[in-house]
This record gives C-alpha cells, structure tokens and sequence, in this order.
C-alpha cells in the first residue's frame, strides 16, 4: 500500500524526481553542445571521447529509464 503523502511530502517527491529528470536534459544538452562546437571547429571528436560521452548519457538513459519508465 502507499502511504498518504502530506503535500510537503509530495512537494518534496515532485523536486527529487525533477532533479533527476533535469540532470538526463543537461547531459543531453552538454553532449549537444560539444558536438557543435567541435563541428564549428570543424573538428571530429576523438574516440575517447566519444566512448565517454557514449558511456555517460547509455548511463543516463537507464537510470531515466528505471526512475520514470518508458515515459521519460
């Protein structure tokens, strides 16, 4: 069963679960930002990197993935 929340409770709720949305944006939005300015520098991304970023927003993805399902 679930317990009532109080609408302090919930407030709260509704801000962690926000974070934690808005941290998938910023890494979405940071990745987005470096592929252009590597291509305003017309510069490719090196390999490391790539596999970093890879790593970094895969990771992202499965944590919005089992925080807030298919949905998020």
């Amino acid at each position: 069963m679930n317990k009532q929340l109080t609408p302090f409770e919930q407030a709260e709720q509704n801000r962690e679960q926000g974070m934690k949305r808005l941290a998938g944006m910023l890494i979405t939005q940071a990745w987005i930002d470096r592929l252009r300015a590597l291509r305003a520098a017309k510069v490719r991304m090196s390999s490391t990197e790539e596999k970093q970023w890879h790593a970094l927003i895969t990771q992202a993805a499965i944590a919005q993935h089992q925080y807030f399902g298919y949905d998020a």
